[in-house]
C-alpha cells in the first residue's frame, strides 16, 4: 500500500492559524510569541506538497508545549464541552435506552451516528466552526440520526461486531466528543464485544485525556488505556508499550476524527487489523481526498 499525501497549500495557512490559537491561549509573554512564531516559521519554511501535515503539527506544538506558561490552556474549555454533551445525552436518555437495547443493525447504526456527531466538537482543524450549546448540538443530532452517511460502511461494520467476541481498540479523540463516543462503546459492549478506549497522556489541544474519561464515567463501562506519546494520533514510532501490546492482540480498531485517520492511513503498513475510521470531513484537502464534500459524515472500514 502506498500512501497518498493530500497536503495542500492551505494546509500551511491552517497550521498556522492553530499555532496562533495556542499560542494566545497558553503563552502571555508578547516577546515569547515572537519567538515562537519565529521557530514556526522555521518549521514550515521547508513546506512543500509532500510535507506530513501531522508531522509538521506536532514540531510546531511541542514547540509551544516547551514554552506554555499554562499545562492545560483547554481544560476549561474541555470540561464545558463535556458538561454540555452530558446534558445534550440527559435530555434524550430514552432514547439512547432504545437504540442500546435494540441489537438491529437500524439502532447500531444510530449510535454509530452519534459518535460522529460528536466529532463535530473540534478546536484544532482552522476553518471549522461550531457552536458550543446544547441547542446546535441537540438540532445536529435530529438532522443527523436519519441521514444517509456520504462513505457509509455501517452495515459491513455491524456484520463484523454483531456477533461478539472481538476485541476492539477504540481511539478516542476530542473532550465532549467522548460522552457520543461512550453510547456506541456502550452498543459494542451489549453486542458482547470487549473495547479497550485510548486517550492521550497530556494535553495537546482539546483532545481526551483520562481525566475526561472519568470525568464522563467512560472508565466505568471499559477499560482506558493511555498512550505515552505526545502529539496527534496514536499510532507512531514512540506508541506506548500498552498501547502496541493491546493493538497487537485486538481483532479491530476504531479511529476518531481527522488527525487519527491521517496517521493510522500514513502508518497502515505497520499493522494488520480491520480499522473503521470515524469521522466528520473538515478541510478541504482532506475532502478532495476522500472525494466528498465539506462536513461529510464518513464511517469508512478497511480490511
Amino acid at each position: 500500500m502506498t500512501f497518498k499525501i493530500w497536503t495542500l497549500p492551505e494546509c500551511s495557512s491552517c497550521l498556522m492559524k492553530i499555532s496562533y490559537d495556542i499560542i494566545e491561549k497558553s503563552i502571555k509573554n508578547e516577546s515569547l510569541k515572537l519567538k515562537l512564531f519565529q521557530k514556526i516559521f522555521k518549521i514550515l519554511e521547508n513546506f512543500d506538497s509532500k510535507s506530513l501535515t501531522f508531522d509538521l503539527a506536532n514540531k510546531i506544538f511541542m514547540e509551544i508545549e516547551n514554552n506554555s506558561e499554562i499545562y492545560d490552556p483547554y481544560l476549561e474549555i474541555k470540561k464545558i464541552s463535556n458538561s454540555i454533551s452530558i446534558g445534550i445525552i440527559e435530555k434524550i436518555k430514552d432514547l439512547i435506552v432504545d437504540i442500546l437495547e435494540n441489537n438491529s443493525f437500524e439502532s447500531f447504526k444510530k449510535c454509530l451516528i452519534m459518535a460522529l456527531v460528536g466529532n463535530i466538537i473540534d478546536f484544532a482543524t482552522g476553518g471549522h466552526e461550531f457552536d458550543l450549546n446544547e441547542e446546535y448540538l441537540s438540532s445536529l443530532i435530529n438532522e443527523s440520526l436519519d441521514k444517509d452517511l456520504i462513505i457509509d460502511d455501517s452495515e459491513h461494520i455491524y456484520d463484523i461486531v454483531k456477533s461478539g467476541k472481538k476485541k476492539i481498540i477504540y481511539c478516542l479523540d476530542n473532550a465532549g466528543e467522548i460522552v457520543f463516543d461512550k453510547i456506541l462503546i456502550e452498543k459494542l459492549i451489549k453486542l458482547n464485544n470487549q473495547v479497550v478506549a485510548v486517550v492521550k497522556n497530556k494535553p495537546y489541544s482539546n483532545d481526551a485525556l483520562i481525566e475526561d474519561a472519568i470525568d464522563v464515567n467512560l472508565t466505568k463501562i471499559c477499560k482506558v488505556i493511555i498512550t505515552e506519546r505526545f502529539g496527534l494520533g496514536f499510532i507512531n514510532n514512540d506508541a506506548s508499550e500498552e498501547f502496541l501490546n493491546e493493538l497487537n492482540s485486538c481483532d479491530m480498531i476504531i479511529s476518531k476524527g481527522q488527525n487519527n485517520f491521517e496517521t493510522f492511513t500514513f502508518y497502515r503498513e505497520k499493522f494488520n487489523k480491520k480499522i473503521v475510521f470515524l469521522l466528520i470531513s473538515k478541510c478541504k484537502p482532506l475532502s478532495k481526498f476522500l472525494n466528498t464534500s465539506l462536513r461529510s459524515f464518513i464511517a469508512k472500514l478497511e480490511i
